[in-house]
């Protein structure tokens, strides 16, 4: 929660209006470790620094990231912040998704979606 997961979740969201910015981590203890985005391709694609999961890829992941079992996903809409603490570098959103798309090209909402995953390893997980 340092800035650069909102920022490129932002970035992306506004190269993505059919996206939603979502936060995970503990939850429960009302600790949010990290932002990234959610787009709907027929299920539920995040979208962070790793590229495109799915939801049981991701909350394992932050198991091991948060060293913890309890790990929750949430919209960071509904999640309680203050100014400061997860939207503080707004101004840089528009900068970044032009850096974005100068060096990977037209970034869209087919750009996250599970076409570009190999078929034989798309679909999800065990539960």
């Amino acid at each position: 929660m340092e800035g650069g997961c909102a920022l490129l979740a932002e970035s992306l969201q506004w190269l993505i209006p059919d996206s939603q910015l979502m936060v995970v981590g503990r939850i429960d203890e009302g600790v949010s470790d990290h932002v990234l985005m959610i787009r709907e391709d027929g299920e539920a694609i995040y979208i962070d620094y790793d590229g495109l999961q799915f939801e049981h890829e991701l909350i394992e992941k932050m198991r091991q990231e948060c060293l913890s079992d309890c790990i929750g996903i949430a919209p960071a809409k509904t999640f309680l912040f203050t100014d400061s603490d997860l939207f503080w570098l707004q101004d840089d959103v528009l900068g970044f998704s032009g850096f974005l798309e100068s060096k990977m090209g037209s970034v869209d909402a087919d750009r996250v979606s599970l076409t570009w995953l190999d078929g034989a390893d798309c679909g999800p997980g065990p539960a």
